[in-house]
């Protein structure tokens, strides 16, 4: 199974001569996101997300990420939308099952609404429900569910989901995958 969402982001090898002859390669019109692409929890707090860049900043912002020890970074469009639309969607392989975590308060502070998060077993049934409250379009959760199982994920994070009608951006999204 598979999202049919293309990638559209730039992963970049600080360590390698040529990272900023590929950042020189995207258009010059466009706002860009640069994150580093590490696996650490809350990078945006941490001052590990630059928002909003020209394609001009980009150089000096990945080469500050690369003197503080990271060497993987990611360049991304950037995504105007309001902080309304950012929802909050995890799914967590358990021994009963899979359970699905959302809440309509996503984005950086989530960890502060936390009492908003629900909890529920993926089913056919809870489904489309959940899509109904996070205003997902139909077969969003099915299709998810597919790609959770077939890629052996164990543990899968969007946050933030944002939905504007029928359009649905995953602006940040981890996985843990199992091994065994």
């Amino acid at each position: 199974a598979a999202l049919n969402a293309p990638y559209n982001g730039l992963s970049l090898d600080t360590e390698s001569a040529g990272w900023r002859d590929q950042i020189k390669q995207l258009p010059k019109t466009q706002r860009y996101v640069a994150k580093i692409d590490e696996g650490v929890k809350g990078r945006f707090k941490k001052g590990l997300v630059a928002l909003d860049r020209t394609v001009f900043q980009l150089p000096t912002d990945v080469a500050a990420l690369a003197k503080k020890g990271y060497r993987y970074v990611l360049i991304e469009p950037y995504q105007e939308h309001a902080q309304s639309a950012e929802y909050y969607l995890a799914v967590d392989r358990q021994r009963a099952g899979n359970i699905v975590m959302y809440s309509k308060l996503g984005g950086v502070n989530v960890e502060s609404a936390a009492a908003s998060i629900k909890h529920e077993s993926l089913s056919p049934a809870s489904a489309p429900r959940i899509e109904r409250a996070l205003s997902l379009p139909k077969g969003t959760l099915e299709t998810l569910g597919e790609v959770f199982n077939s890629n052996y994920f164990s543990f899968l994070e969007i946050n933030p989901l944002v939905v504007t009608g029928r359009d649905v951006q995953f602006l940040d999204a981890a996985v843990e995958v199992d091994d065994q």
